[in-house]
């Protein structure tokens, strides 16, 4: 489960041509159809391909199901990635293992897509359709855990802003609170005014007869 609010999410395989590209052309669509604003985007541990677009065989499998990542192109992760990401999620266990040995300090960022998914995959790690060759297998592993993914991370979301909520709405009856004093004074002196006026008025009124 995701405790916290997540605002922007990375995902990571080795070389960010197959499965994190995958990952990050999904979760654009999915958390679009929900009108979850959580910008994303994808990398890999290693510097194999930087610059290359997604593998073909997995651009031609993932476009028969409407997803296009053609535009899309591999870079490394970096150290900096860790303070710009809210949420750094990992294809495998390797992944996830070269990632905290990058930063040791922020291992809590770092989550398996596959510990989202709401039911048996058979698999706790996404294989890499580089070498199993099979692409609609990494597909279905990748679309089952981005759901689960994408409800944690809209229910984390709404939590942290009814907390939000609450706060403001604290704060707001403590000011009030501390301007009760000040409100009084205004309304004793307006109360005032206003019957110095209605007498005056009426003085007036009496004077003109």
């Amino acid at each position: 489960m995701i405790e916290t609010s997540v605002k922007s999410v990375l995902f990571v395989c080795l070389g960010n041509i197959c499965r994190s590209p995958t990952a990050e052309a999904l979760f654009r669509q999915k958390s679009s159809a929900v009108e979850l604003n959580i910008s994303c985007d994808s990398a890999g541990t290693a510097d194999w391909h930087i610059g290359s677009p997604p593998y073909q065989p997995m651009q031609e499998a993932a476009l028969v199901r409407g997803i296009n990542m053609s535009k899309l192109r591999a870079r490394q992760i970096s150290i900096h990635d860790f303070t710009n990401f809210d949420l750094i999620i990992a294809m495998d266990e390797k992944n996830r293992a070269n990632l905290n040995t990058l930063c040791p300090e922020r291992v809590d960022k770092v989550r398996l897509l596959t510990e989202f998914a709401q039911e048996n995959l058979g698999y706790d790690y996404v294989p890499d359709p580089y070498y199993t060759r099979d692409f609609n297998q990494t597909l279905d592993i990748i679309d089952q855990s981005l759901s689960g993914l994408i409800e944690n991370l809209n229910s984390a979301n709404t939590a942290y802003s009814q907390v939000i909520s609450s706060f403001k709405l604290i704060f707001f009856l403590l000011f009030l609170m501390s301007e009760l004093p000040h409100l009084k004074l205004r309304f004793l002196w307006w109360t005032q005014y206003a019957n110095f006026n209605f007498i005056s008025h009426d003085i007036s009124g009496l004077s003109g007869t």
